[in-house]
């Protein structure tokens, strides 16, 4: 099982920035089981597509998720504002 969990964040940069954030925000906490993780961390990026559809002004940040930690079950989205982590529970 994970958990998803929003730490701390700067200032958006730029309108799909902060939607983006506010997505991130409103599943913050949500519990995932280990068989749908890659089909959530999917959906996340998905999201983010689609938020770039919808504002196609802004340039987007390329995002990805990775646990570069070989010892670490824990993931990391990466090219955010704020810090997002999907924890595996113990």
């Amino acid at each position: 099982m994970y958990m998803v969990y929003m730490g701390h964040s700067t200032m958006a940069k730029n309108k799909l920035e902060k939607a983006f954030y506010n997505y991130l925000k409103s599943i913050d906490r949500t519990l995932i089981e280990d068989s749908k993780i890659n089909e959530f961390q999917k959906q996340v990026l998905t999201e983010y597509d689609n938020l770039c559809l919808e504002h196609p002004r802004c340039k987007p940040i390329r995002k990805e998720f990775s646990n570069r930690r070989t010892n670490n079950p824990d993931i990391v989205l990466y090219g955010t504002n704020a810090t997002f982590l999907i924890l595996k529970s113990k």
